[in-house]
């Protein structure tokens, strides 16, 4: 099952290196490959990098298209002690809208106590 964390880039073994292990593809640029910086905050499953800056930067293996069958949309909020209710209607509400289209829908709440979920 695919496992999907919220947690800083991998910095290779020495520390000081600026160089992440972990690489990235961009949205619409597939022959484009980064390396996410050391500490930076990423979504990742054990093929490489979801997401960079938080969930601002997409990967262009992840793309939704008309074949998509499993998809993961990441909804996500700095303050979840003031804007959490916010967030969690938003889930629920792209839930509704997904329902109708999709075999199953789930909604995962990731963060320091569960860094990460098995899908």
């Amino acid at each position: 099952m695919p496992i999907v964390r919220l947690a800083p880039a991998v910095a290779e073994a020495f520390p000081d290196s600026l160089v992440a292990t972990e690489s990235f593809t961009p949205l619409g640029e597939p022959d484009t490959v980064e390396n996410p910086r050391p500490g930076e905050i990423v979504y990742a499953d054990a093929t490489g990098v979801l997401t960079r800056h938080w969930n601002h930067r997409d990967a262009h293996r992840t793309r939704v298209t008309e074949d998509s069958t499993d998809v993961v949309f990441v909804l996500e909020t700095l303050h979840a002690t003031c804007d959490g209710h916010l967030l969690k209607a938003a889930v629920e509400e792209l839930r509704d809208l997904l329902r109708p289209h999709a075999e199953r829908t789930a909604g995962y709440r990731l963060g320091p106590a569960h860094p990460q979920v098995i899908l």
